[in-house]
């Protein structure tokens, strides 16, 4: 990928320009984020909110 931006940087550019190859270089980029991060689990976690307020809670609260 360091390849292809520094291409970009400079101009150079496989017969098509700057922008076909600013686009190549985005395309590959979503590709393999696409690759990897299928590989990669989701995880998520909520806290109701009742447990979030005791993380707060110092015991001494006056009703």
């Amino acid at each position: 990928m360091e390849v292809v931006m520094a291409m970009v940087e400079t101009g150079m550019g496989l017969c098509g320009g700057k922008k076909k190859l600013v686009s190549l270089y985005w395309r590959l980029r979503a590709e393999i984020r696409r690759q990897f991060g299928a590989r990669k689990q989701r995880y998520s976690f909520h806290y109701d909110p009742f447990s979030y307020a005791l993380n707060f809670d110092d015991g001494n609260a006056c009703l």
